[in-house]
């Protein structure tokens, strides 16, 4: 069983580490030794939209320019809350759902006590709110404490008057004669989640007694208006992506649910801006273009809100509903048999809505879930290969490992894999601990961190600070099929070429309770390293065995959990057990067993079978043409790879 690990603050390593976290600081403290500021900047101008990064740089010349610059106040109308069933049933839904929020739960407002990314930080003294306690806290704590969302738990615990007084001091602290255009409080981003937060608080009162007073409802909406409308003119065209369809959404929300001067003005530009982004940002599989299932889900909720919000037939609807149905489609093929996302990329747990969420709200919009295929082939624009069988499920991402211009939440793990047996995870990916620029961060997002096989453990794309990323790996090659009763994929990425490694490749196959996993290599004239180490990463509620000689080149290793047994068995030179981190969720990491498994160059191949028993097999790559061969004598040979 993994041992849950306390919060840790920002620092470049973090106190309580494995060597595999130490192994990616390092590796990435000697790629910032080896950068050169042209070096980024030209990676910068290779990959990222121009456009963006022209806003970039206004909105930075502007914040220079005009530091005090304050939020000036903004004339708004009285207006009125628009009441529709549909929104109601949503509202009560939402407050419904986060009765059990992890973090949120453990809040007490009359204490001043906040739980935020599972971070406990006492924000006020006698009522007071602690400024620098707050901006001592993280860039995200601090987000997440303007968010508001924390505030639903409390309403479902029918705690309205601690939410009434939290409100109350809220909008005296943050008001904006007060606070700087640049606070974390009017960050364009902030507000998106926090006016839409207002909006199901003020649809759950409903002005019913025991609830919010009327001269606090009449204050949040003369705010909410006042926010929203100061968001329609400071939208983050720069960052884009989610961020801006966050922004969006609430102007849609917003102008679609007040009866308002500035409502059709708001729903006309997110109509605008969706009808704009959403053919670049959907792709035609339904995934959202910045290849993280954890922001799939935020963004598909968000759309799915917008449609209950906004009129029937409108212009906002007609942008909104046709990527719907695809998106929901494709979310339902890439799901664990626990019914939730693999933790790709940028991914966790409680962050974005969960599935079961989405599948509440979309009922509300009269949709349904739809019922995944057996196998989802990376054929077309499906950057996904996923086999379900009776006992096995196993996904692997063969897309790319983020979007071109924006790989903010992209990690170095192509060609990644996870995998559950009997409904349990047991090859997962790391997750991600934090948004901070410390050695968790770099081991997230890192090689080392993910299912995948390196060239001597050096990462797959050029990643530095929190966000960034230059040079980037190429997946091609994609092939799929069915032979002798294997569901069967493979592909190849180019990450390695600057260290003669042209290609990696990789078979991923599936037959009943037996997965194949194997990486070929297609090297060039001269190798820049001597091994391929590749990492298996166990969910840490795996109990793992010792590890024990099978033969020339063969390591097997048994692996059991709650009476259900399988062998890891690697053809490799080498095979060592580490400790490395699982965060399913931010701001909680677990201790995992990981296995790092290692072949000397030059090789044909290298991998692992996971299998019921511990019976050897044989692989051999000749003339192009896998084989494999069982203990039952079985030859199984694959088409040319």
């Amino acid at each position: 069983m993994g041992k849950s690990m306390p919060d840790l603050p920002d620092q470049t390593v973090t106190t309580d580490t494995t060597k595999l976290e130490l192994r990616a600081a390092k590796l990435q403290q000697q790629s910032d030794a080896a950068a050169s500021k042209i070096g980024r900047t030209m990676d910068i101008l290779r990959y990222y939209n121009w456009l963006q990064i022209a806003r970039r740089a206004t909105n930075l010349v502007k914040k220079r320019l005009a530091p005090s610059k304050k939020i000036q106040p903004v004339a708004v109308t009285a207006a009125s809350l628009r009441a529709d069933k549909n929104v109601a049933k949503l509202a009560h839904l939402i407050i419904e759902q986060s009765a059990e929020h992890p973090s949120h739960v453990q809040v007490d407002l009359d204490q001043g006590r906040f739980v935020l990314l599972n971070h406990t930080v006492d924000l006020y003294d006698q009522g007071v709110l602690q400024n620098q306690t707050l901006n001592q806290q993280t860039h995200l704590w601090r987000f997440q404490f303007h968010y508001h969302e924390f505030l639903f738990s409390q309403v479902a615990a029918g705690r309205w008057k601690r939410v009434e007084t939290f409100l109350n001091q809220w909008l005296d602290d943050f008001a904006p004669q007060k606070v700087l255009a640049k606070d974390d409080a009017w960050h364009p981003y902030c507000i998106s989640r926090r006016v839409i937060a207002w909006v199901w608080l003020l649809v759950n009162a409903g002005g019913k007694e025991s609830t919010l007073s009327t001269a606090l409802s009449k204050r949040l909406v003369k705010s909410l208006l006042h926010q929203t409308q100061y968001l329609s003119k400071n939208l983050e065209w720069d960052l884009g992506g989610n961020h801006l369809i966050e922004n969006v959404t609430a102007l849609a929300v917003v102008g679609g649910m007040f009866d308002s001067t500035f409502a059709k003005g708001w729903q006309k530009t997110a109509s605008d801006v969706l009808a704009k982004e959403l053919p670049n940002q959907i792709l035609v599989s339904g995934e959202h273009f910045e290849r993280s299932p954890m922001y799939h889900c935020q963004i598909l909720s968000n759309l799915l809100r917008i449609e209950i919000c906004c009129e029937k037939h409108s212009d906002l609807a007609a942008v909104v509903e046709p990527v719907i149905d695809p998106m929901l489609n494709f979310l339902s093929n890439i799901l664990h048999p626990d019914g939730e996302i693999p933790l790709f990329a940028d991914s966790v747990f409680h962050e974005a809505p969960s599935v079961e969420q989405i599948i509440d709200v979309a009922k509300i919009s009269g949709r349904n879930f739809g019922e995944s295929n057996n196998t989802m082939d990376p054929s077309g624009n499906e950057d996904y290969f996923a086999v379900k069988t009776d006992r096995t499920f196993a996904i692997c991402d063969f897309g790319p490992i983020a979007a071109t211009y924006l790989p903010a939440h992209g990690h170095c793990d192509a060609l990644n894999l996870e995998v559950s047996i009997d409904n349990q995870r047991w090859i997962v990916d790391s997750g991600n601990f934090n948004y901070a620029d410390d050695s968790m961060r770099h081991y997230c997002r890192s090689s080392i961190a993910h299912n995948v096989v390196t060239v001597a453990d050096q990462n797959q794309a050029k990643i530095w600070s929190m966000f960034r990323m230059g040079r980037r790996p190429k997946v091609c090659d994609h092939q799929h099929g069915l032979e002798d009763g294997w569901d069967w994929a493979s592909a190849s990425h180019n990450g390695y070429e600057n260290w003669g490694v042209l290609k990696l490749k990789r078979l991923i196959a599936v037959q009943l309770e037996t997965l194949m996993c194997f990486d070929v290599p297609v090297l060039g004239s001269k190798l820049g390293a001597d091994k391929l180490i590749g990492y298996v990463h166990l969910h840490p509620d795996l109990s793992v065995g010792e590890i024990e000689p099978a033969g020339d080149s063969c390591f097997r290793i048994g692996v059991h959990s709650e009476g259900v047994r399988r062998w890891l068995i690697f053809h490799s030179d080498s095979v060592t057990l580490e400790k490395g981190w699982y965060c399913e969720t931010f701001g909680q990491r677990k201790e995992g067993i990981v296995v790092r498994y290692v072949t000397n160059l030059p090789c044909k191949i290298t991998g692992f079978i996971l299998q019921k028993g511990p019976d050897n097999f044989e692989a051999k790559l000749h003339d192009g043409v896998f084989k494999i061969k069982m203990s039952n004598l079985m030859e199984f040979r694959f088409p040319p790879f």
